[in-house]
């Protein structure tokens, strides 16, 4: 899958998010960021895009942009990345 870096059992997302915008030089309008916990909201906030799963916490779900039909673990994340291609393709059109 050619993943350069992975950030795994992050509590504190957001101290992570300036360093991550600024390495790869990216506004957070720019990034599109899926989370379905109290930990997750802050960063849910600040991104163009927010996404829950459709087990998130409802603080997610009342924040979010979008609500996958699906639950974390079960085709969320799957869910989100084909909208996001799909949305790409129709722009390209």
């Amino acid at each position: 899958m050619s993943i350069s870096h992975l950030y795994d059992g992050i509590q504190n997302k957001s101290s992570l998010f300036k360093k991550i915008t600024q390495k790869y030089k990216i506004q957070p309008k720019n990034i599109a960021f899926i989370g379905d916990d109290i930990n997750d909201v802050e960063l849910l906030k600040k991104v163009g895009f927010s996404a829950t799963p459709n087990d998130g916490i409802s603080e997610t779900k009342q924040i979010s942009d979008y609500v996958c039909k699906n639950i974390g673990g079960h085709g969320a994340f799957r869910e989100l990345a084909d909208l996001i291609l799909s949305s790409r393709k129709s722009k390209q059109c």
